[in-house]
């Protein structure tokens, strides 16, 4: 039985890597931006056609992963990776949120508030 469910599970994964290979790698090409702010990190990711329930994003210790899920069958779902990329130093990982918003998926990352002591930014003067 459990043979034949592995072999199942392979034959199902060649099948999709031949789709994919078949379409001419099956994937509308994504758009993203990654901007900087003064109080958090912004990534932006869009997938034309792409559904916002066929999205999913993970933290792994200090990494992000975006992934598109597909289909197969009725109750395969093979992710596809997206992107991958390292968390930026100073994010506070428990405030990461994603949400889907006109056609992009939007990952806010906010920077961990200073804990204790002085802080401020010198202008630099010029002469």
């Amino acid at each position: 039985m459990k043979n034949l469910m592995n072999q199942r599970l392979l034959t199902s994964l060649a099948q999709a890597a031949y789709v994919m290979n078949a379409i001419g790698g099956g994937m509308s090409p994504q758009r993203s931006s990654f901007q900087k702010f003064r109080d958090h990190y912004l990534l932006k990711i869009r997938v034309p056609g792409l559904h916002p329930d066929h999205y999913s994003v993970e933290i792994v210790e200090e990494q992000l992963y975006i992934y598109q899920l597909m289909e197969l069958e009725k109750r395969l779902v093979v992710p596809y990776l997206l992107q991958h990329r390292p968390i930026p130093d100073g994010v506070d990982f428990q405030q990461i949120t994603a949400r889907y918003q006109k056609g992009f998926l939007h990952i806010h990352m906010p920077l961990r508030e200073l804990t204790g002591g002085y802080f401020r930014t010198l202008e630099i003067q010029k002469r």
